[in-house]
């Protein structure tokens, strides 16, 4: 086997092998935000999880890449409504997959909410 089909197999297998690991290390966060007085969906708030940020559909849903292993921190803008933060720890038990099959809700308060009054 010739020197550069040796180094040519080997950077292939490298940039393989660093895919798989990156793929690996990543999962998916998503869920829905809704209004907590109402329970129904709220669009375009702007949704930042360690610097990755996008921004909810018509139906309250968004969808972002988070490092699996690594703690996030989640923060939800809207006009009109408090700005949150939600600490999510990585949890590598069974219970993380039984998650993921559940639909996340995220709740938010108007800012002249009844319940921001008591």
């Amino acid at each position: 086997m010739s020197t550069y089909k040796f180094k040519f197999n080997i950077t292939i297998i490298s940039i393989f092998i660093s895919l798989l690991l990156s793929a690996c290390t990543q999962s998916t966060f998503s869920g829905y935000v809704n209004d907590f007085d109402s329970n129904k969906p709220i669009k375009n708030v702007n949704i930042n999880i360690n610097g990755n940020k996008t921004q909810t559909d018509c139906t309250g849903y968004f969808s972002l890449n988070v490092k699996s292993k690594s703690n996030c921190i989640i923060s939800l803008k809207r006009e009109g409504y408090e700005s949150k933060k939600v600490y999510r720890k990585p949890d590598i038990s069974k219970r993380d997959t039984m998650q993921k099959r559940k639909n996340t809700i995220i709740y938010m308060f108007r800012k002249d909410s009844e319940f921001l009054r008591k």
